[in-house]
């Protein structure tokens, strides 16, 4: 069984961003129509869902540096959107499973031929 990740990595964040600017240019033309935040609550799980695309790309090493070094603004402007008693902190980190899927995927390739 071989499941394509690619369309789940890249181009679900892009549909999430498509769909906040549809619900902003309604909020625009027809300001009651849809609840408030609507945008908002689908936009910040799209910025989210970017970071996988980010960090199993190329150069997946220099782009988790500069993350690191900018994991101070990430959490102050988290700290100011969402209302909770202690924000966690934030901890990047390559994500090698994909490569690994890959090679897993490659071998059973192999043994079916």
């Amino acid at each position: 069984m071989y499941i394509e990740l690619h369309p789940t990595i890249v181009h679900f964040p892009i549909a999430l961003i498509t769909l906040a600017y549809f619900f902003q240019v309604i909020t625009v033309f027809k300001p009651g129509l849809i609840p408030k935040h609507l945008n908002l609550w689908v936009l910040i799980p799209a910025a989210l869902s970017t970071l996988p695309a980010v960090l199993s790309g190329e150069n997946a090493e220099e782009k988790i540096k500069l993350l690191k070094q900018f994991s101070f603004l990430i959490r102050k402007v988290l700290s100011k959107k969402i209302t909770i008693k202690f924000l966690p902190k934030i901890i990047f980190a390559k994500d090698e499973s994909f490569e690994y899927a890959e090679k897993i995927e490659n071998l059973i390739k192999q043994t079916n031929k």
